[in-house]
């Protein structure tokens, strides 16, 4: 291999390296996920703009004030009951979705396997895709749509 031209090739890609304007967030109840997040944003060298933090799903509040929220929350199979991932679904609806639209400024996308998810949600999707999660078939649903801003 050409060691000149590999180094001449390296420099001008780090040359183009542009650093985030904006900070990832990442949320996760188990204290497990959240040290193997640490762990993984460290070996990334990422952890000037990622963040995580351990907290309940149906406890938070908004990280952003405006953004670009995606969840994939348990669908009741693998992990939580069926009963527990309709409750996360209303949760993310009371959370993000403010009388049923994205925040001003803000897009929410959810991954969901959930039937019902929208109506559990309070909010019809702006868009929904059809996706499979391994051999699970889900639903993206992405909400856009910005309701109009109080006076």
């Amino acid at each position: 291999y050409d060691r000149k031209l590999w180094e001449q090739v390296k420099r001008e890609c780090e040359e183009e390296i542009v650093e985030p304007s904006a900070t990832i967030s990442g949320f996760d109840r188990d204290e497990k996920a959240i040290r193997a997040s640490l762990v993984n944003i460290e070996e990334a060298g990422v952890e000037d703009f990622v963040k995580v933090e351990q907290a309940d799903f149906n406890s938070a509040s908004p990280p952003f004030p405006r953004g670009f929220l995606l969840t994939n929350p348990p669908y009741g199979e693998r992990l939580l009951d069926p009963k527990a991932a309709a409750d996360l679904a209303r949760g993310i609806g009371r959370t993000f979705l403010d009388r049923g639209s994205a925040p001003v400024g803000s897009r929410v996308a959810v991954l969901s396997a959930v039937p019902d998810f929208e109506r559990l949600a309070g909010a019809p999707a702006d868009k929904r895709r059809k996706l499979y999660n391994g051999m699970i078939q889900c639903h993206l649903y992405q909400y856009f749509r910005w309701r109009k801003a109080a006076p």
